[in-house]
């Protein structure tokens, strides 16, 4: 604000504003796949699993109501607030063997998820399970995506692959069952390739932990595999500040350190070491330490 005399005076004030959510997001599942298998003798009310759904938006707006929407037929039940599955009726004298649950995820506002999250139950009646070539998982490695504006897609990361013969030839399919929130890769539900889906950035994320199920009939299995990110030196160093002053007395001697700089890269190892220089630096009136970034008084000051 400013008055009209002369000279005028002027003063400042700051104003806070608090935007206040809409509820304009839609709950989304991850997973949007689920399988267990269950015992015909387990308990009524026993739980099975929780199915797992946000909300970007924020509180009574980021609340979310699940729901069975096909395939329990009255032997399961949901807990519309917390989203356990646990068992409604027995299953002992259940001729059927696979359940296909949908579930439905609604916000207070009833925005529905546009994805149903699928959950399999399946009772288990001496069902082989299904074991990957690799005992203890899988590690792979890939460098990061380079080049900021085009990520390289369809880079292929590793493959994983069941033991048994006969599993293989019945194969129904591969999929990534948790670990990609982001959908940073793909898996060929075929051949069990998985390939890059999205930009990597290891400064976003440096290890992939994915879990990967492969079905074949009523029988499945899940594998663990980690997925390291290489460094591509891709960022530049930044000073913890732009513009700084330092004092220094006119009688200072020879050596005495004037400044301490400070940069920091993001890359890792080798890529982010830093080392310094003085780019404007008359009469060498100063020095600086490459590796540390001190400057020191090389001269006395006339």
């Amino acid at each position: 604000a400013k008055d009209q005399g002369t000279p005028p005076q002027s003063s400042t004030a700051t104003v806070f504003l608090a935007v206040q959510d809409v509820n304009d997001n839609s709950p989304e599942f991850y997973p949007l796949q689920y399988f267990v298998q269950v015992s015909e003798d387990t308990s009524v009310g026993t739980s099975l699993l929780r199915v797992t759904a946000t909300d970007k938006d924020e509180g009574e707006n980021a609340a979310i109501r699940f729901g069975i929407e096909s395939g329990s037929e009255g032997m399961f039940q949901i807990d519309d607030r917390t989203g356990v599955i646990s068992l409604k009726a027995s299953l002992i004298n259940s001729q059927k063997v696979l359940y296909r649950l949908k579930i439905s995820a609604k916000d207070r506002g009833d925005r529905k998820a546009i994805e149903d999250a699928v959950v399999e139950i399946i009772k288990d009646t001496h069902i082989e399970t299904i074991e990957f070539d690799s005992f203890g998982g899988y590690n792979f490695q890939i460098p990061e995506d380079h080049d900021k504006r085009e990520p390289s897609i369809g880079r292929e990361v590793g493959r994983v692959q069941i033991r048994s013969l006969d599993f293989q030839q019945n194969l129904e399919r591969y999929s990534i069952v948790y670990g990609d929130p982001n959908k940073s890769f793909r898996i060929d539900e075929r051949t069990g390739v998985i390939t890059t889906a999205n930009r990597i950035d290891r400064e976003f994320m440096s290890v992939y932990s994915l879990t990967v199920a492969a079905r074949s009939g009523l029988s499945y299995g899940k594998t663990t595999v980690n997925i390291s990110i290489l460094d591509e030196n891709d960022n530049q160093p930044v000073f913890t500040k732009d513009k700084d002053e330092a004092r220094l007395a006119e009688n200072a001697a020879v050596g005495q350190e004037v400044y301490l700089a400070r940069a920091r890269d993001r890359d890792a190892g080798l890529n982010s070491r830093v080392t310094y220089s003085l780019s404007f630096n008359p009469d060498d009136q100063f020095r600086i330490v490459e590796a540390t970034g001190v400057i020191y008084l090389n001269k006395p000051i006339h």
